[in-house]
């Protein structure tokens, strides 16, 4: 049990992380871009990135919850659940399967069109980019559990707590 511990504190460690990295990058060009010391071109493949990096993630922690749901404790267990039904709902593994890496709609046996991948964008951001980021890394310290990384640290911290992980355990294995 203590061994599948380890294992999840480094998954989530890297889930923040990514997490971390793509709200923030994101922001950051953005910023460059309201200056006009970016160009749209670049600003939009930025976005692609990012989004797609936040996509995997958030599918990577509903792969995390199928392997480790035992492992985590009633109330950690209850929220990691209730994150993977809002992932779930939301459509990002439809977004990951059918737009991440594709051009090709299989069942329509053509290209995906640019509009599909917008209506795909919105549903999963609820027509707000903002407030997507936000729910995801919340900048102002991230108050556990009202940002995505919140909970997933709250997970990782009552692991790590439990079990008496050290960094070095994680690190060097």
């Amino acid at each position: 049990m203590r061994d599948r511990a380890v294992n999840a504190v480094d998954i989530l460690n890297d889930l923040v992380g990514d997490l971390i990295t793509g709200t923030n990058v994101f922001r950051d060009y953005h910023a460059l871009h309201r200056r006009a010391k970016l160009p749209t071109e670049l600003m939009v493949g930025v976005q692609k990135m990012c989004i797609s990096h936040l996509v995997m993630g958030s599918c990577k922690f509903i792969e995390f919850y199928e392997h480790f749901h035992d492992i985590l404790d009633a109330k950690n267990r209850a929220s990691a659940k209730a994150l993977v039904r809002e992932f779930r709902s939301r459509g990002m593994e439809t977004f990951r399967n059918k737009v991440v890496g594709h051009i090709w709609d299989k069942d329509k046996g053509r290209p995906l069109l640019l509009s599909e991948i917008t209506q795909h964008l919105e549903h999963f951001t609820k027509k707000d980019l903002n407030s997507f980021l936000n729910w995801i890394n919340k900048l102002d310290d991230h108050p556990q559990p009202e940002s995505v990384v919140g909970i997933v640290e709250a997970i990782r911290s009552n692991l790590v707590e439990t079990h008496s992980i050290t960094p070095n355990e994680v690190i060097h294995r």
